[in-house]
């Protein structure tokens, strides 16, 4: 502790150097926070759908290897699994994109539609009786409340024109954006049917409920072994994993988002180096003459990590700050989650430590190698 009042003598030597490194430092994790942020975001927009069923099993067209390319498969490979004494129910869920249009300026924006079985509601976490029950009547539709603004007014009783066809608005539910849709609108199977043309025996994806105590990862195993080629069975854990893979390591934006995190530390590192190099060159008489008068090495290491933790500390706050308003522009903006998470700031804070003492490490080799007797007479 004794070193630290030297650390901070040298920093504050020359204070418009050290704000300019404080500022630097949080620019550097402001962009790793929003890179971090947005593939967060992405994280939990992707897996937002999968959180509000109440599904233990998925059966899927084993076509279906990117989530954004739609792919079917017959019901009678779902409809088999009813009579199997470990499933409780099954439900097949439809999936289309269409257009719905701003009932307020007519513009025609694109929007995700599920269709499901009515009867068989108890699949979604968020759906009443009474919600279902208002569903039942042709063109009608339920509404994400929190589909983005370009959508027009999102209230029950708003009528407006889904793809050809003239809804009604009679509830809404909470879902939210992602990266390949910005909008969702829940309907009935059968008005699922008349809007797209589509036939039921054509599924998007079965839903699949076990009887309590049912080992879910055994028995997708099992089943996988009996399937035919042309589909296959995931468990709920298992969709969600390859959800999530696919946009932040296959996507494009994840490989973009990234880079970005990996560049903004590249950034922060090159500012504290340049910031404690010019700390160092300025200060070398004084290294010098501490090394002539005993002092090992190791103390000027220590101020020099010392100097750099400091730095880390104080540039964070802003960085988070500034992170925290971005997020939430972003999210009133976009409407997709992004969240100020506990862990990704604890994260980001030893992230910052860690960026700091790298640079710190990295030039204060210039300061252990001086020749005391060189620094001095040339001063």
């Amino acid at each position: 502790m004794e070193n630290v009042p030297v650390a901070w003598l040298n920093l504050l030597h020359n204070q418009s150097r050290f704000l300019a490194a404080i500022a630097g430092v949080g620019c550097s994790v402001t962009l790793v926070f929003v890179n971090l942020g947005t593939l967060g975001a992405m994280e939990n927009a992707a897996l937002a759908f999968y959180r509000q069923l109440n599904t233990d099993v998925y059966l899927l067209s084993a076509k279906s290897k990117d989530p954004t390319v739609p792919t079917v498969f017959s019901i009678r490979h779902l409809s088999r699994l009813e009579g199997l004494a470990e499933v409780k129910r099954v439900m097949p869920l439809y999936s289309g994109q269409t257009q719905w249009k701003n009932a307020v300026t007519g513009n025609g924006r694109q929007i995700q539609v599920y269709g499901f079985d009515l009867k068989r509601a108890a699949f979604f976490r968020e759906l009443s009786p009474e919600v279902i029950t208002r569903l039942q009547p042709p063109d009608t539709v339920l509404f994400d409340r929190r589909s983005h603004r370009e959508y027009g007014p999102r209230e029950v009783g708003i009528v407006s024109k889904l793809g050809e066809k003239t809804v009604e608005i009679i509830g809404l539910f909470s879902l939210g954006n992602s990266f390949e849709y910005d909008g969702t609108i829940l309907l009935s199977d059968q008005n699922f049917q008349r809007l797209f043309l589509h036939s039921l025996n054509l599924v998007s994806e079965g839903l699949i409920q076990l009887e309590e105590g049912v080992d879910a990862d055994r028995f997708v195993r099992d089943l996988n072994q009996t399937l035919s080629p042309d589909v296959i069975a995931l468990t709920r854990q298992e969709i969600m994993e390859r959800e999530k893979n696919y946009w932040l390591y296959e996507s494009a934006f994840g490989t973009i988002f990234q880079a970005g995190a990996a560049i903004a530390l590249i950034v922060g590192v090159a500012i504290l180096y340049q910031v404690l190099s010019n700390d160092i060159t300025s200060h070398l008489p004084e290294y010098a003459f501490l090394k002539a008068m005993g002092y090992h090495k190791r103390y000027i290491l220590f101020v020099v990590l010392q100097e750099a933790t400091i730095l880390a500390c104080l540039g964070y706050i802003p960085g988070f700050f500034m992170s925290w308003g971005f997020y939430q522009v972003i999210f009133l903006a976009t409407g997709l989650p992004f969240y100020m998470e506990v862990q990704r700031a604890i994260f980001i804070f030893c992230l910052t430590i860690v960026m700091c003492l790298t640079s710190g490490a990295i030039v204060v080799n210039k300061a252990t190698r001086l020749d005391p007797a060189d620094v001095l007479s040339s001063s």
